[in-house]
């Protein structure tokens, strides 16, 4: 068997895994208060859940397979099933991917990298913090921590590596192996730390508000995450230098390059201050969205439409913007299905057995078992 016929019969096996799976929690029976098609509903649910783990299809058309399953089953009417595409916080994350876009288009995120890294970049500990600064900066508009991480930092850092001959294998320790590894811890703290900094974090947004009734808003998630988020990003680097230290410890040509890079992008360009202006007003109405009273996908797609109208972005980007589209499928379909559990009286049914495992325990004790 070639590989490409292993690939298929991997492909198929996973897929295999995931139906199998989906058809034993459709054929339960229902517990007393919920009804036969919430157990349907929600062996699709799984299924599908299942198949974006074991990938034996792009997470879009796992997706779009579930929403057909549930339509041509009749479990959801197709009302019911189109609904989740209209959902708000689904297109906050299709509109925060076309900002992403605008930063990478114009040069603005490569720009603030450099002017980090010029501060900061002489000691390779400087340039640690510049690239978790850069991140930070970067995360509240760019819900693809994949574009962020890799088509904005990763370059780079990986140009700042080969100027000291850093490279995979065996001269990775110099420098390189410690400042990539720091990028995967920043991305991750900056992707908690606000709503709009991952694809997944909105859509738990929206879980928490159709399952418990629970209203999440932008500025009350930062609220939340940045104290924790910037303890991290100021212990990280320094933990990491200690507990897996590079071989070279003064960076002076960093700095160097990045001063040079600068001069090479020269002055900003008017799209770069417009787009600058576009994230700082968006940030602001964001953060007082408690009395401002704008819907946070408003005031994203505010910033799309200024960016269309001044040109920072042009239409044909936003086709290009492949993520965007694929995030409004396979996030639509899921608070779909979400919504479906929820009104076919499921997530009430989960809700009132949980908590009457925990009624009587201590926080922490009920929240080992609700991780568990």
């Amino acid at each position: 068997m070639n590989e490409k016929d292993q690939t298929a019969a991997s492909r198929i096996t996973r897929g295999l895994i995931a139906v199998v799976i989906g058809i034993i929690i459709w054929s339960l029976p229902a517990p007393a208060g919920v009804k036969t098609e919430a157990m349907h509903l929600l062996g699709i649910f799984v299924a599908t859940i299942i198949g974006l783990i074991l990938t034996p299809l792009p997470m879009g058309a796992v997706v779009i397979i579930g929403v057909m399953l549930t339509g041509l089953t009749d479990t959801l009417k197709v009302g019911q099933i189109l609904s989740g595409f209209a959902n708000n916080t689904v297109w906050l994350i299709v509109a925060a991917f076309l900002l992403t876009r605008g930063f990478i288009k114009t040069g603005l995120g490569r720009r603030i990298s450099y002017l980090f890294i010029r501060a900061f970049g002489r000691r390779t500990l400087g340039l640690a913090y510049a690239i978790a600064a850069s991140d930070l900066v970067l995360s509240p508009a760019t819900p693809s921590n994949t574009a962020r991480a890799g088509g904005i930092i990763y370059p780079i850092v990986r140009g700042l590596t080969g100027t000291f001959g850093s490279e995979p294998g065996p001269t990775a320790r110099k420098i390189g192996s410690y400042l990539m590894m720091m990028e995967y811890q920043a991305v991750i703290v900056t992707s908690a730390m606000f709503m709009t900094a991952q694809a997944a974090s909105p859509l738990l947004v929206e879980l928490a508000k159709k399952t418990a009734n629970v209203t999440i808003s932008w500025g009350t998630w930062a609220l939340a995450g940045i104290i924790p988020g910037l303890l991290c990003l100021i212990i990280t680097p320094y933990l990491l230098y200690k507990i897996y230290p590079p071989e070279i410890k003064e960076t002076p040509q960093a700095s160097a390059l990045a001063h040079a890079e600068l001069e090479k992008m020269g002055p900003m360009k008017k799209s770069e201050k417009i787009l600058l202006a576009v994230f700082l007003m968006i940030l602001a109405l964001w953060v007082t969205s408690e009395w401002n009273k704008l819907d946070a996908t408003v005031v994203a797609l505010i910033g799309v439409g200024v960016m269309l109208l001044t040109g920072v972005i042009s239409w044909e980007d936003v086709l290009a913007e492949k993520g965007a589209w694929d995030a409004l499928i396979w996030f639509g379909g899921l608070v779909m299905m979400a919504t479906g559990l929820n009104q076919l009286g499921f997530m009430k049914w989960v809700a009132n057995s949980v908590a009457g495992s925990v009624a009587g325990l201590g926080w922490f004790s009920a929240l080992i078992i609700l991780v568990v």
